[in-house]
């Protein structure tokens, strides 16, 4: 993954990489991926220039076959339904990657170390206020938030939280679900991730939970199913990992939460090369062939080098190995 406006990459483990080395790494592979797939024409001419809302039409109206983020896909699942096409999906392949990516967040903070919340100095009742945030990070708090009332939307099953039928059916069915039952309306105050989980191993978010998932198998999911002889698409990558095709790997970003600000400095050459580099990537992309690839390449990393990218990434480093280190003597 990507850190700091894609100054640097890093694993799961959080060891970083730089970006824009010149000697290549896993940036340049992808931007070579990007390119082949660009001379091929498979990838839309117009990517570097048009307008978000063009982007959706685009889909809306199924011209596209993938997309970086799952989340775009929706649009062309909507269009696929209303035209009576319930069997049609977009799906990744898996084992086509060594790495699958389950989540990423703080394992110490939840998940959601982005979303900080304090008590005002002016505060009336300062007390109630850290009662009530100590419930936003509770496991009642969460479980109340992402899946409504105990009791009414959710019951305990051997142990384990699970939604009730009607809660499922409902949820499957009804386009006033959530402001007719609050169930994730409210979410974003929830302390703790939808992946964190219980003391007995549940899913905060009992959409992650197994019933749920197999409950939602869609029309399109069952050939996608019976293919990899499974109940839903989530688990073929776990037997793809059992096969050793991949390896399903959890991104803790807690150390990034240890990161110091960058200094006015490093500040001044993350702006110079951040307003270089979108240019720099369309030119890597639309490369007409390997020879100007590799001679792009070349001069925009020496161009992001002289902007000073050794000694920031050299501070970015220095203080990852510190984080990491912090990181270590907080677990």
């Amino acid at each position: 993954m990507n850190g700091d406006n894609d100054l640097y990459l890093y694993d799961s483990q959080g060891n970083i990489q730089p970006t824009f080395a010149q000697e290549g790494g896993v940036f340049k592979e992808a931007m070579q991926y990007m390119n082949k797939a660009y001379r091929m024409d498979l990838i839309d001419p117009e990517m570097f220039t048009q307008k978000n809302e063009d982007f959706v039409a685009k889909f809306s109206n199924l011209q596209y076959l993938s997309a970086p983020s799952i989340w775009w896909n929706g649009e062309a699942v909507k269009t696929m339904l209303a035209q009576g096409v319930k069997d049609g999906g977009f799906y990744i392949i898996p084992g086509s990657s060594p790495v699958t990516w389950d989540n990423y967040g703080s394992v110490i903070a939840g998940g959601l170390m982005d979303r900080v919340m304090t008590v005002s100095k002016n505060s009336k009742y300062p007390e109630r206020a850290m009662e009530f945030i100590n419930f936003l990070y509770s496991e009642e708090g969460v479980l109340l938030l992402r899946n409504g009332v105990e009791g009414k939307h959710w019951v305990m099953e051997d142990g384990m939280p699970e939604f009730t039928e009607e809660t499922l059916q409902a949820m499957k069915v009804d386009p006033q679900f959530v402001q007719k039952t609050g169930i994730t309306a409210y979410q974003n105050i929830a302390g703790l991730s939808g992946d964190s989980r219980t003391e007995q191993g549940a899913y905060l978010d009992l959409r992650y939970n197994e019933k749920t998932m197999k409950f939602n198998v869609s029309e399109a999911d069952i050939d996608f199913n019976s293919h990899y002889d499974v109940s839903y698409p989530g688990q073929a990558f776990v037997r793809a990992e059992e096969a050793g095709l991949t390896e399903i790997r959890y991104f803790d970003t807690t150390w990034q939460g240890l990161m110091p600000d960058l200094t006015n400095d490093m500040k001044m050459i993350q702006g110079k090369i951040t307003n270089y580099v979108m240019p720099f990537i369309a030119k890597l992309i639309m490369s007409k062939d390997e020879a100007e690839f590799e001679a792009n390449w070349d001069k925009g990393t020496s161009d992001i080098s002289a902007m000073g990218y050794t000694e920031l990434y050299q501070w970015i480093q220095e203080a990852n190995v510190e984080a990491l280190q912090s990181l270590s003597e907080l677990q």
